[in-house]
């Protein structure tokens, strides 16, 4: 009873059932689930007595409606940082008071992912999540258990991206969105032979990164390796290294001033992600506005929305490149 009764009352709070809408009878609706007609009535009692339904007589059960509650809604993201910290911020701030926000971090592992999902099931009315998506993971896993989440219910979060349609749909919309950003300033690695990332395999990197790259050298004859440290020495320009992590940031630019080149001549640097340092070392970074991610997922939460609605990448060009 009580399952009938919380599934009513989510779908009432996000209004899947309208006000003035008719319920289904009881005995439709214990003969299409399968349910007990008294499991049923009880469910129906209860929503009466909290307000959600009223009864008429030889009429039915009509909706209400709740409108002063506030919405449910969980976070799940793999892990904290400072890209899903801004989202989590400017969701938070954008909901205010019309919703209670909880969040879980669940650190890559999707046993734990099942486990907070399994635990919250029909106690939120959104559940917002950040899916694993490097290349070490397997995308079926996480495939499965998303699954167990309404789709009514559930937003999936990504670089740029939030909406309802199947994680496994995703980053071939992010690689197109990312590739197209590359070529937009392809003229600006016209003076460099090759194109370096640094990908260490115990990192979990964006999956798409790599294709991108690949693709983006091929069309323009450039170039590409892949190594899964700093160089120890920078010994030839002509250069532009790719990095994922700050301390790979750091160990490329100490090897540059180590070589004696000049960044943005001799060498060049893009970096994954934004941040305050990389803005003061005019490093160029190619990012998603997170805060402006956050407001666009808090509105969707609001209004009711599964649409999908995009942030674009942007390269910020600096004097690195």
């Amino acid at each position: 009873m009580q399952q009938i009764f919380n599934a009513f009352t989510m779908d009432i709070e996000k209004g899947v059932y309208q006000k003035n809408e008719r319920l289904p009878s009881i005995n439709d609706f214990s003969k299409q689930y399968n349910v007990a007609r008294q499991t049923i009535e009880k469910a129906y009692i209860n929503l009466r007595k909290e307000g959600y339904i009223s009864s008429v007589k030889g009429r039915g059960h009509f909706v209400t409606g709740k409108p002063n509650v506030r919405i449910n809604v969980l976070l799940l993201f793999n892990e904290l940082n400072a890209d899903t910290e801004a989202i989590y911020n400017a969701i938070v701030d954008c909901l205010g008071d019309r919703a209670k926000v909880d969040l879980h971090i669940y650190h890559f592992n999707p046993l734990l992912l099942e486990e907070y999902i399994d635990n919250s099931l029909g106690n939120y009315h959104n559940y917002l999540m950040l899916p694993q998506d490097d290349e070490n993971c397997d995308l079926q896993v996480y495939t499965d258990i998303i699954k167990k989440v309404p789709m009514s219910q559930l937003l999936l979060l990504h670089r740029g991206y939030a909406g309802s349609e199947s994680c496994e749909d995703v980053p071939w919309d992010d690689r197109n969105d990312l590739f197209d950003t590359f070529r937009r300033v392809a003229h600006l690695f016209e003076k460099y032979q090759c194109i370096t990332l640094i990908c260490r395999p115990e990192y979990n990197f964006p999956a798409e990164i790599r294709c991108v790259l690949q693709d983006f050298c091929q069309d323009l004859d450039k170039q590409m390796k892949i190594v899964a440290d700093v160089p120890g020495r920078i010994d030839e320009p002509g250069n532009v290294f790719v990095v994922l992590t700050e301390a790979d940031l750091a160990g490329v630019m100490k090897g540059v001033d180590h070589a004696g080149y000049t960044l943005g001549k001799d060498t060049g640097i893009v970096s994954y992600h934004d941040s305050p340092l990389k803005e003061l070392l005019n490093i160029t970074v190619i990012t998603v506005d997170f805060t402006e991610m956050g407001n666009n997922i808090a509105r969707m939460v609001l209004e009711n929305s599964t649409d999908i609605v995009r942030t674009p990448f942007r390269l910020l060009i600096r004097n690195s490149l």
